[in-house]
């Protein structure tokens, strides 16, 4: 897929020690998401730990956002983010998709699949 109508992807990727891209970096670090949930809400909330239970960041990621994934994938719930384009906080934890009280998953980040980890166009 194309990017989002608006969104205009960020420069080259940063390279690496020795200026080449990581191959052998952990899963999922680099993968780029766009914000799909939050339209009603102004946004997705960001927190400044991992845990459920850390501080909520005053400002919330706007949806359309587009962020970088910083954190490993582990269980794959929840990813520390850095924004590359849209409204929000720099930096921050947020979860991928949130379980309603119906039993049913709503996704809030989807991944953008238009671009590789290393940066280069599919």
């Amino acid at each position: 897929g194309a990017p989002a109508a608006g969104v205009a992807w960020p420069g080259p990727r940063r390279a690496c020690r020795g200026g080449a891209m990581s191959q052998d970096r952990p899963k999922g670090v680099g993968q780029w998401w766009v914000v799909v949930g939050g339209s009603h809400k102004g946004g997705i909330l960001v927190r400044s730990g991992r845990s459920l239970g850390t501080g909520k960041l005053e400002r919330r990621l706007a949806t359309g956002a587009v962020v970088e994934q910083l954190s490993p994938d582990d269980n794959g719930d929840r990813i520390l983010y850095h924004l590359l384009t849209g409204e929000g906080p720099d930096e921050g934890w947020v979860s991928v998709s949130i379980q309603l009280k119906n039993g049913n998953t709503l996704q809030l980040l989807r991944r953008q699949d238009g671009m590789d980890q290393s940066g280069v166009a599919k």
